[in-house]
């Protein structure tokens, strides 16, 4: 641990310059710790979420509460009138409908609280139990609590005003007028004589959304957050998916990973491969080194596979396999942006073992990987350029199942091995830390989006029954069956909801691809794949959302009392 202040650069030259005749590699700063980038990622990917989580749900926030206010004032029209005609002024009235946001906004931050508490303990619980911090605790500070509530509080108003302000501007005399009708005209479908070939229902559908065009347009976008962010929630799924299938299917077969003390003969691979149980043995040269070009340096480890590899196998995103060259270096296609330089140039490589050559070294090839700076040389090749007798600091084994205790009892007691490396429960310890922490920050998500579709859905039907009642009780007294009343009603939604899952699931897509554009690619690049499964689990969960709240509108419309809403004024 270093003091605050002090000169990394300086201490690290010291360091190693002390430890050097003792055989120690090179001592790495904590920013090129692997544990300490992987740390930083999900640091920085928490961050996002942060800054774009906000955003969306306050904006949905302001549209739901202008959405709901704006039908109640249209609805209270001659009560507003009449307070003015008695001598209320606009701000008193105004203010009236502001102090019903400010309860919800009252109620909105006792909820917000209890949940953000709740949810930030889990969240911290979470990364106390992967990465072993000795003390770390959810603390909601003062200062956070007062901004988010400042911020929702000017959202909230922000949309309350946007329809109060259209009421109380009207003169008295006109507001206690009801609101004169929609001006009937042709619509598109009817000019295009498409109305021809829809019934009679689908032709009142398409002539209200017509004449609402801006309703429609917002009641999809408020519905399409829903979409983007079930599918924001889920994409990761299908990346660590598609790198659980290249590393553990294709690049990384084995069984067992040997790791030694130090380099050993190519012997010790024929002593492995004697072991009872033992099916395979592979070995490979990993050598630390400090490679440049172009001013800029990085300390990373170059891999150095025999060319018979057949456990383990360089495989880029798409699947494509590589072979590691003969002649100079295959490189992380990232890693040549971080020169700024391409292939057909060379890299100065430090070696920071043994003799510690330097070495000038052609780059021959690129692959676009997922994790990490990588560079490859083939094993043969390695060993002439440093001028030494093949050798091997790990080796790769495949075993036979029903043996697998006895080879791990057998290595162990051997003394130059370091450790052993079971890939299966490699496998299964990253599954199970996936899996937590994709399905928290899933069901977030999902909670998150079933709420936004249920508001805009219900609310949208909810209010439109209000102010279309008359109407809709008129046609039940024409004639009409309940089903077709519910289908004029609702048949807006609906298609306001299928024009919503493209769009959400695009936006979604960008917002995917905005997010993974964030993380720094010198730590992990998983391509943006979203599978059709994460497509229809977004549209399923919206869909089943809006039938829901639909539903429950359908039920105040089946018990609709006819002649109580015809006696009201229209």
């Amino acid at each position: 641990e270093l003091q605050p202040g002090a000169n990394i650069a300086a201490v690290k030259g010291e360091v190693q310059a002390l430890l050097r005749r003792y055989g120690a590699l090179a001592p790495y700063p904590r920013r090129e710790q692997l544990s300490h980038s992987i740390l930083l990622g999900e640091l920085s990917q928490l961050a996002n979420m942060a800054g774009f989580m906000p955003i969306v749900f306050l904006g949905v926030a302001a549209f739901l509460i202008s959405m709901v206010l704006g039908r109640i004032v249209q609805l209270q029209r001659p009560q507003i009138a009449a307070l003015k005609a008695v001598g209320y002024s606009n701000w008193a009235v105004g203010g009236h409908f502001l102090k019903m946001v400010s309860l919800i906004i009252l109620l909105g931050m006792i909820l917000g609280a209890v949940a953000g508490q709740y949810l930030g303990e889990s969240m911290v619980d979470l990364y106390r139990k992967y990465f072993h911090f000795p003390d770390l605790r959810f603390v909601m500070s003062v200062d956070l609590m007062m901004s988010a509530v400042g911020v929702s509080c000017v959202a909230a108003v922000v949309g309350a005003l946007s329809s109060v302000r259209s009421v109380v501007a009207l003169p008295p005399a006109e507001a206690m007028r009801p609101e004169p009708p929609a001006v009937y005209r042709a619509t598109l479908a009817d000019r295009l004589q498409l109305a021809r070939f829809l019934g009679q229902s689908s032709r009142m559908i398409l002539r209200e959304i017509e004449r609402n065009p801006l309703r429609t347009l917002l009641s999809t976008a408020g519905v399409s957050f829903a979409v983007a962010l079930l599918v924001v929630g889920r994409f990761s799924f299908d990346a660590v998916e598609r790198y659980m299938q290249l590393t553990f299917a294709q690049a990384q077969r084995q069984d067992m990973t040997v790791t030694f003390f130090r380099p050993v003969p190519l012997k010790a691979l024929h002593e492995l491969r004697r072991l009872p149980g033992v099916v395979r043995v592979e070995g490979e040269r990993q050598l630390p080194v400090a490679v440049s070009a172009a001013g800029r340096a990085r300390e990373l480890t170059l891999r150095a596979p025999a060319a018979e590899a057949r456990l383990t196998q360089i495989v880029d995103s798409d699947g494509g396999l590589h072979k590691a060259p003969l002649e100079g270096l295959l490189v992380s296609e990232v890693l040549l942006d971080v020169f700024d330089t391409r292939v057909g140039e060379r890299l100065r490589v430090r070696v920071r073992e043994g003799e510690r050559p330097e070495l000038e070294l052609p780059i021959v090839g690129s692959l676009q990987d997922m994790l990490g700076l990588n560079v490859y040389m083939d094993s043969a090749a390695l060993h002439r350029v440093l001028g030494e007798a093949e050798s091997v600091g790990v080796a790769y084994l495949q075993v036979d199942p029903r043996q697998r205790a006895e080879v791990l009892q057998a290595l162990r007691d051997r003394p130059e091995i370091a450790g052993v490396t079971e890939q299966e429960r490699v496998l299964s310890r990253f599954q199970a830390q996936t899996a937590d922490q994709m399905n928290s920050t899933t069901w977030i998500m999902t909670l998150f989006a079933v709420v936004i579709a249920a508001g805009v859905v219900y609310n949208n039907a909810r209010l439109s029954l209000s102010i279309r009642g008359r109407d809709l009780a008129s046609l039940r007294v024409l004639g009409f069956y309940r089903g077709e009343i519910a289908t004029l009603l609702l048949g807006e939604l609906a298609l306001q909801v299928f024009l919503a899952l493209p769009l959400g699931m695009w936006l979604g897509t960008v917002l995917a691809q905005a997010m993974m554009a964030t993380a720094d690619p010198e730590q992990y690049r998983f391509p943006v794949i979203i599978s059709l499964k994460t497509y229809v689990f977004a549209g399923g969960v919206t869909l089943a959302a809006a039938v829901v709240s639909a539903l429950l509108v359908r039920r105040k419309l089946d018990h609709l009392d006819l002649t109580a809403v015809l006696k009201t004024r229209g």
